[in-house]
C-alpha cells in the first residue's frame, strides 16, 4: 500500500462577512485539524486554512480488497488442500513458498487475483 501525504491550503477573501462566513464554513467541512490564519486587512476578511491530508493508493489487487475492508484468510481459499480435522491448523498449499500456510493466515497475492478475476469463490 502506498501512502501519500499532501499539506494543502486554501485562501479566503472577502468584503462581505456573510459571504466570508459561508465560505469559511464551507472550506472547513470535512477537514481533520486545520491551522487557520485569520486577519482583517483594508475592508477585507482574511483566511488562510492549511490542512495536512493523508491518501492511501493500492499498489497491489490484495491492496485494492484492504482498501473497501475486506480480507480472506488461507481457510477460505479453494487451493488448499484442507482434510478437515479440528485439530490441524497447518495444510499443504502447492502456491506456497513453504509448501505449507495456517489456515488462520491471509491468504497471497494469487488468491485476491484469481478472486478479483471471477476464477474462485471463497468457501
Amino acid at each position: 500500500m502506498k501512502t501519500i501525504k499532501r499539506h494543502e491550503c486554501v485562501a479566503i477573501k472577502e468584503t462581505d462577512p456573510d459571504v466570508f462566513s459561508a465560505k469559511y464554513m464551507q472550506a472547513l467541512d470535512g477537514i481533520g485539524s486545520p491551522e487557520v490564519i485569520k486577519q482583517f486587512s483594508d475592508g477585507y476578511f482574511i483566511a488562510i486554512i492549511t490542512w495536512h491530508s493523508v491518501e492511501e493508493q493500492a499498489e497491489t489487487v490484495k491492496d485494492e480488497f484492504h482498501l473497501e475492508g475486506l480480507r480472506y484468510v488461507c481457510g477460505q481459499c479453494p487451493h488448499l488442500d484442507q482434510d478437515y480435522d479440528g485439530r490441524k491448523k497447518r495444510f499443504p498449499c502447492k502456491y506456497s513458498v513453504y509448501s505449507s500456510v495456517d489456515v488462520r493466515q491471509e491468504c497471497c497475492e494469487l488468491f485476491y487475483k484469481q478472486l478479483k478475476q471471477g476464477l474462485i469463490e471463497p468457501m
